[in-house]
């Protein structure tokens, strides 16, 4: 397994923690069914790692993209690119010894890190999945219901604060005003975090590289700022409503027992019964 070491341009962390979990949910509904894929030459593979928490004891799984070196299966231990490692690779580090499930069947494996020697030429494989990436992936916003209807979007900003008791509090607040204001250190938020460096609204937005996801990206968030259609990531709204009320009814969905007007009734009662707490 590859630690990621670098932060390629991809679509925003919710985005692809959000992809995962519904495979993990059209795995679960299909009996296993439906989300493996196996690996190609041309095309990554989707298997089923199993774990072991390292502190509950408890099994643990996750979807993961993959591809195959001889006998061996690659992945590489990220979580969305951001830190810190993910559990399933921290949980692999004490008990290395698991089974993982793919199309054709269950394997049993021995995790190991790939060592420094091997990294070039594992990165090397990953690159050949992602050469088509440019030129071929996009980012839209979906239009609204009606012609005349205004931009939405889900958001999830990177939010900082500094405590009140804190002993430096001066030094980091200037150290946050830097960061949103001053030229260099937005265009590296935008070059290598991929995202808007938000700050004071009368700042531009540096530029990203012409006809790349992040350039798309940022446009698409400007039309949704027009319209003052940014909303906060639905996992944020309460504590436990993605466990509580967004999962379970998307997982009936997926299964057929659920409509998509039905799930978001669902959802807005489970968040006003937990407001009622």
């Amino acid at each position: 397994m590859m630690g990621s070491t670098r932060a390629p341009r991809l679509q925003p962390r919710w985005f692809i923690r959000s992809f995962w979990a519904l495979q993990r949910a059209i795995y679960t509904v299909t009996g296993g069914h439906v989300g493996l894929r196996s690996a190609t030459a041309d095309r990554w593979g989707m298997m089923r790692l199993r774990t072991v928490g390292r502190r509950t004891g408890a099994e643990r799984t996750a979807i993961l993209g993959y591809f195959e070196d001889g006998p061996d299966l690659v992945t590489m231990a990220m979580n969305g690119w951001a830190d810190p490692e993910p559990a399933w690779w921290l949980n692999l580090q004490a008990r290395p010894d698991t089974t993982v499930d793919l199309v054709d069947g269950s394997r049993a494996v021995h995790a190991r890190a790939a060592d420094p020697d091997e990294r070039p030429r594992l990165w090397a494989r990953w690159a050949v999945y992602d050469k088509d990436l440019a030129g071929n992936v996009g980012f839209f916003v979906f239009p609204p219901a009606e012609a005349s209807g205004s931009l939405g979007a889900m958001s999830a900003p990177l939010t900082y604060g500094v405590a009140d008791k804190a002993k430096n509090a001066d030094c980091a607040a200037a150290f946050f005003n830097w960061v949103a204001t001053n030229e260099t250190a937005r265009q590296i938020d935008v070059t290598i975090g991929g995202s808007n460096p938000g700050g004071p609204t009368d700042l531009s937005v540096p530029p990203a590289a012409t006809g790349s996801v992040t350039n798309e990206t940022l446009a698409a968030g400007a039309n949704v700022a027009k319209d003052n259609g940014a909303m906060d990531f639905i996992a944020n709204a309460t504590g436990s409503i993605f466990a509580q009320g967004w999962t379970p009814e998307l997982q009936k969905l997926v299964g057929g027992k659920q409509d998509a007007a039905g799930l978001l009734k669902a959802v807005q009662a489970e968040y006003e019964k937990e407001l009622a707490r």
